[in-house]
């Protein structure tokens, strides 16, 4: 028996998610990092822990969607609280761990990180509202624009969090910052919802337009300024493997 809500919920999470980081840390990763830095293992281990780190804030998250609707606004500001910093202590420990701590390539992991986090979190935003009494194009409206949000903030948020690299343009950064882009997004998701679904739409278009912007600006002096490890003598006329990388993304 297949649990429509949740299979939608699913699916939603895995298209969403998927192409992100198809499209986006393929792009990334295949020109600017050989393999000898990059390891694509680490990526699908990264994508992983976010998964388990997502499942209890997706509890989390469902509460302080009904505490929204509720109007208990205490509630609200701890569950944010709790929310954005269970996510940003994951991924500090996450790049402090000796296994994906050691080398360059610890940003592409990170925003592994969070897109496991934000599939498990859309899962049960769209489970939510498809499992919930009446199901109406609005609603459906509100729910995939959340979606969309959630994705945009948490990988914003994922660069945010990480400290601005040497000799770039960019300064700042840290676990702070990246939880107050975060905890603003959250709570206009929730507003939104408050509010009802024309507002909901409109809240959750601007947290998603703010974590885009945020990413825009962050995503290149971030991800394409990781340089490879000097390779050995014998092979530094072609550091490079032939084969590329898995994601076969080359075209940005």
């Amino acid at each position: 028996m297949v649990y429509t809500p949740l299979a939608t919920g699913a699916t939603a999470a895995a298209l969403l998610v998927g192409a992100y980081l198809y499209f986006e840390i393929g792009a990334f990763a295949s020109p600017q990092v050989p393999r000898t830095l990059f390891n694509e293992k680490k990526l699908g281990w990264g994508l992983i822990a976010g998964l388990a780190v997502g499942s209890p804030l997706s509890v989390v998250l469902i509460v302080l969607f009904s505490s929204f609707e509720g109007g208990y606004l205490v509630s609200v500001l701890l569950e944010i609280v709790l929310l954005v910093g269970l996510t940003e202590l994951a991924q500090w420990l996450l790049l402090r761990s000796v296994y994906f701590g050691t080398d360059r390539s610890g940003p592409f992991y990170a925003l592994a990180l969070r897109s496991g986090i934000a599939a498990i979190l859309i899962l049960a935003a769209v489970t939510r509202y498809f499992g919930g009494p009446s199901v109406d194009v609005l609603g459906a409206g509100l729910v995939v624009s959340q979606a969309i949000a959630i994705l945009s903030v948490e990988v914003a948020g994922g660069l945010l969090s990480i400290p601005a690299p040497p000799n770039s343009r960019r300064v700042g950064g840290g676990p702070l910052s990246g939880g107050l882009i975060g905890g603003v997004g959250f709570f206009l998701l929730g507003l939104g919802l408050f509010l009802g679904s024309e507002f909901g739409i409109a809240a959750a278009a601007l947290a998603a337009l703010g974590g885009l912007f945020v990413y825009q600006r962050l995503r290149r002096p971030t991800l394409s300024r990781i340089k490879p490890p000097e390779p050995p003598e014998e092979s530094k006329e072609d550091p490079t493997p032939e084969s590329g990388s898995g994601f076969g993304r080359t075209d940005r």
